[in-house]
């Protein structure tokens, strides 16, 4: 996944993962420079998130600033079939802050 992401997707600057401890639970950490490079990623979401669900069991989502419509919707509806729904966290006023890609 992570080298389909890299050649496919190039307005995705982050794409990070971490597994805990215990090796049960996955983290995936996705960052966007606009709402056109998520959108752009969007592409395609259900099928790598239908193929990905043979290997895991999505308990929540986390969104970052407002995305458009499309893909607001597209974020809540996408879970495995049959599974109960996701929890879903929305946090769309930003505050401030910065993303540093090459320390000083």
């Amino acid at each position: 996944m992570i080298e389909h992401i890299n050649a496919e997707k190039p307005g995705t600057v982050a794409f990070l993962q971490y597994l805990n401890e215990e090796g049960t639970e996955l983290s995936i950490v996705h960052v966007f420079p606009d709402a056109d490079a998520f959108d752009r990623h969007g592409e395609g979401v259900a099928e790598r998130a239908k193929a990905g669900f043979e290997f895991i069991e999505p308990i929540s989502r986390e969104l970052y600033e407002m995305p458009n419509e499309k893909t607001l919707a597209m974020m809540t509806a996408i879970r495995p079939p049959d599974a109960p729904e996701i929890e879903f966290h929305h946090k769309s006023q930003p505050m401030g802050g910065y993303i540093r890609f090459k320390p000083e």
